[in-house]
């Protein structure tokens, strides 16, 4: 019941004046909603974005996650996805990309 008064006042809610009049607070992109965007272009780009929606569900949507999954991570995420065994080798490709640009 406290959850739903406290839902009932967030609709309530207006933008800070710091935001504009006619802002709304709930349309404002989030970092994180930023970096997912990046990492289903990123995807998309190896020809693998019909993924994304499997990975982002499994928290792989930041590319400093992406950058730090280990081969066991990979392989898990190859299986969840059912990726045929070329797409699997061109996405390991690119995670290895990945870390060797973080260097």
């Amino acid at each position: 019941l406290a959850f739903f008064s406290l839902r009932e006042n967030m609709s309530e809610t207006t933008a800070p004046p710091s935001c504009g009049a006619n802002a709304d607070f709930f349309d404002i992109a989030e970092p994180e909603e930023d970096e997912a965007a990046d990492v289903e272009r990123w995807l998309s780009e190896l020809g693998l974005g019909r993924y994304f929606g499997l990975l982002q569900a499994e928290g792989f949507d930041h590319f400093g996650i992406i950058r730090g999954a280990t081969e066991e991570d990979l392989t898990e995420l190859i299986t969840l996805c059912a990726m045929p065994r070329m797409h699997a080798k061109h996405f390991r490709r690119g995670i290895i990309q990945l870390q060797r640009s973080e260097e």
